[in-house]
């Protein structure tokens, strides 16, 4: 998930594991954790989702990339 933080002139990109999307990154490791939350995703900015892998029944199987413009805040 990758998205642009205008105040910042910033390009942030985020890496999700799993199927629950939580706002605030959870991961301990990394400093500045504000700069990868969700929350500073403004309206107008080019979120793009890719690399996405879904597994059933133990095959992995790759989703296409898209891509969305947010519009509410």
């Amino acid at each position: 998930m990758t998205w642009d933080v205008k105040r910042k002139d910033m390009l942030v990109s985020r890496i999700i594991i799993g199927s629950l999307v939580s706002v605030e990154i959870e991961d301990q490791n990394i400093k500045n954790k504000t700069n990868y939350s969700l929350l500073t995703i403004e309206p107008g900015s080019l979120v793009t989702f890719d690399n996405i892998l879904v597994e059933k029944n133990g095959i992995c199987y790759k989703a296409k990339p898209f891509i969305i413009y947010s519009v509410l805040k």
